[in-house]
């Protein structure tokens, strides 16, 4: 048996760049039986640990540092994500969406990790988390994109999750996720729907290809001839 994921975008119809509503739907679990998560859910190891000095200043009668003293230390987890969304943003300005760019943190309402692509919600996800990803992770992911879509009032999320064997100057070869829903409404430019017994499953393709259907459907500059 098949478990159900509820997508929050389906409870109503979205209207697209074409004015076109998408049709309301669950997203079921990916990987079909036997999918199990993988030490891949896990955050990503920040590597060996160091015992912390302090840079100047004295030190206690133990040998520790001061309370004054601070070690340096860098979110890692933070780092790894601003390089993954800032490979995204340069290659999506590259080609047909110049005005993207990182979004700033704004309220307690997550919009999102790119802003600037009227209409579209991106969510980014990089370093070993998303290259080691399982397909249960990936559903998460996928919600939490939705969400996010319906939080910035956009008509389309995709989910960009980088490839094992593909740096940040190959974010086009990453992996993007939408449903399938979705992509019909793309493919046929707002014309065509997904039907009702159809199983709304995610769909996965190159960013460079979900960047050229999402222009070919109306957003970001005309889609004039294809791109490599």
């Amino acid at each position: 048996m098949t478990d159900n994921f509820e997508t929050p975008s389906r409870q109503h119809p979205v209207t697209g760049a074409r004015g076109a509503a998408r049709t309301d739907k669950t997203l079921p679990a990916l990987g079909g039986a036997g999918s199990t998560s993988s030490q891949a859910d896990a955050p990503e190891p920040g590597g060996p640990v160091e015992h912390a000095r302090p840079e100047r200043g004295p030190a206690d009668g133990r040998g520790k540092p001061s309370a004054g003293s601070k070690p340096r230390r860098r979110n890692k987890s933070k780092e790894i994500g601003t390089k993954a969304e800032t490979a995204v943003v340069r290659h999506l300005r590259d080609h047909g969406f110049p005005g993207a760019e990182r979004r700033a943190l704004k309220g307690n309402l997550d919009e999102g990790d790119i802003t600037g692509c009227i209409g579209v919600c991106w969510e980014v996800k990089g370093g070993d988390a998303a290259r080691e990803a399982s397909y249960l992770k990936i559903a998460d992911w996928w919600r939490e994109a939705e969400i996010e879509r319906e939080n910035a009032d956009a008509d389309v999320a995709v989910l960009v999750v980088q490839r094992r064997g593909y740096g940040l100057e190959r974010a086009g070869d990453w992996w993007a996720y939408l449903d399938l829903a979705t992509a019909t409404f793309l493919a046929t430019a707002g014309e065509g729907f997904l039907s009702e017994e159809a199983p709304n499953v995610l769909v996965r393709m190159r960013l460079a290809d979900i960047v050229q259907a999402l222009r070919w459907a109306g957003y970001g500059t005309p889609l004039l001839e294809v791109e490599e």
